[in-house]
């Protein structure tokens, strides 16, 4: 295959969600070039809006730092480590994403008016629950008691967890 060709990775069955890290800032360097070779993936943004020569200017950054996630076949994953900023781990299997989880992470993502809350150190596993109301609707994680308010705990491999509060009468155990 020539260097220029972009290879097509239709989706299979055999696709799965992978973990994957980036360089420090290549985040959407990365993400563009998997898009160029038709990789789906899934980078979650945030706006943040801050002061430039004393003006207000609003950029787009990651929400979890040095990570992408990618949907292909293990071997296509491996084949992708040529991507300047991309970093496969050699135990990609280890890295799989459930399909459920990668769709927990879009709905919630796509509010940017949820306040979400990351913890470097999840608590024990819990109960499965899922949002049964509001902009979250259909979200699904592990329900979170151990404060004053009912909270949902989406994990991010063993990296840590996003945290969000959510109305107690919008909660279905799973």
């Amino acid at each position: 295959m020539n260097i220029n060709e972009k290879p097509e990775m239709a989706e299979k069955q055999s696709c799965h969600w992978y973990l994957a890290f980036t360089a420090s800032r290549a985040e959407q360097r990365v993400k563009q070039e998997l898009d160029q070779r038709k990789v789906r993936n899934y980078l979650p943004l945030r706006k943040i809006t801050y002061q430039w020569q004393g003006r207000p200017k609003e950029t787009l950054l990651p929400q979890i730092t040095r990570c992408i996630l990618i949907r292909a076949s293990e071997s296509d994953v491996l084949q992708l480590s040529g991507i300047q900023g991309l970093i496969i781990p050699q135990n990609i299997w280890e890295y799989r994403i459930p399909e459920w989880q990668v769709n927990s992470y879009q709905l919630l993502f796509s509010h940017i008016d949820t306040a979400v809350e990351w913890i470097p150190d999840c608590p024990e596993p819990a109960p499965m629950v899922r949002v049964t109301g509001g902009s979250l609707n259909g979200l699904v994680g592990e329900l979170d008691t151990s404060e004053t308010e009912i909270r949902i705990i989406i994990r991010f491999h063993t990296m840590g967890c996003f945290r969000i509060t959510i109305p107690g009468e919008w909660i279905e155990r799973l």
